[in-house]
């Protein structure tokens, strides 16, 4: 019986995040045009899911809100370490393929329309990173934790994960199980910190690097006028092609290197694991 109620829980919460995406996508469009910007579509679906997450955290299990993650004794520094090690994953990805004949950097520009781009795709990573990481590693996974313990919970929610990304633009088997080992690596993340705030980060910074470099981030552009023009020109199973870096086998070896890192970073905390 606990199963069934805790599919109905799954089961409505996810409604509930589609149907406010829904409304609040329909509000927007009375004041920005979808077609002009990207911003108003990611604010809606990330805001409704990010809404959804807590209503049905505090309506279904009746605790606070803290419990999801929210609560870091040094948020700041949890971010900017998360942020860095996105940096560091992604962006080792990317220097160690421009080291092969399979990426080129064609051209460079510093000007205000590519300092513009990166600031919007900065704004819009975040609110992406700080939506996806409330709703799955800070609803989704302390949810499942709570039936499966900290590692089934983990893994069965970066299944969902994936599956959330199953429309995005030129998805294969590889991306697929990418986006499986980028949620282990997040809810692991999540786990050896303790709280959202790292995650967020290192999410935030995972894609916000793609786009700096003007590489696909999961199938999808958010800019015109990155400040680094970058071509793929190897075969897509190592370079990711049209998906992105995180859809190639280098990013996967780099994602094994992370969930491995901060699985064994939590279970150090947590040696009775």
């Amino acid at each position: 019986m606990k199963w069934i109620i805790l599919l109905a829980k799954i089961a409505l919460t996810f409604l509930l995040a589609f149907s406010g995406t829904l409304l609040l996508t329909l509000l927007l469009a009375l004041w920005f045009d979808p077609k002009a910007s990207l911003i108003p579509l990611i604010f809606a679906q990330n805001a409704a899911f990010a809404i959804a997450a807590c209503l049905a955290w505090r309506w279904f299990e009746k605790e606070p809100l803290e419990r999801m993650g929210f609560f870091d004794p040094f948020p700041l520094r949890a971010f900017f370490r998360g942020t860095a090690a996105g940096v560091g994953l992604i962006g080792g990805v990317f220097l160690l393929l421009w080291l092969t004949p399979w990426m080129e950097v064609t051209g460079i520009r510093i000007d205000k329309a590519s300092l513009s781009s990166i600031l919007y795709a900065a704004a819009g990573f975040l609110v992406v990173a700080t939506g996806e990481e409330i709703f799955t590693r800070g609803w989704l996974q302390t949810l499942l934790q709570k039936h499966l313990g900290a590692i089934g919970g983990m893994l069965t929610a970066s299944l969902f994960f994936s599956a959330l990304h199953l429309d995005n633009p030129h998805i294969s088997n590889l991306s697929l199980i990418n986006l499986f080992a980028a949620g282990v690596l997040l809810g692991a993340a999540r786990l050896a910190s303790g709280s959202l705030w790292l995650p967020i980060g290192l999410h935030f910074s995972w894609n916000w690097t793609q786009e700096i470099v003007s590489l696909p981030v999961s199938g999808l552009h958010m800019t015109k006028a990155p400040p680094v023009k970058a071509a793929e020109t190897g075969p897509d199973w190592i370079t990711g092609g049209p998906f992105g870096l995180e859809g190639g086998l280098g990013a996967f070896l780099v994602l094994v290197m992370g969930c491995w890192y901060f699985t064994r970073l939590y279970r150090k905390k947590n040696p009775q694991i």
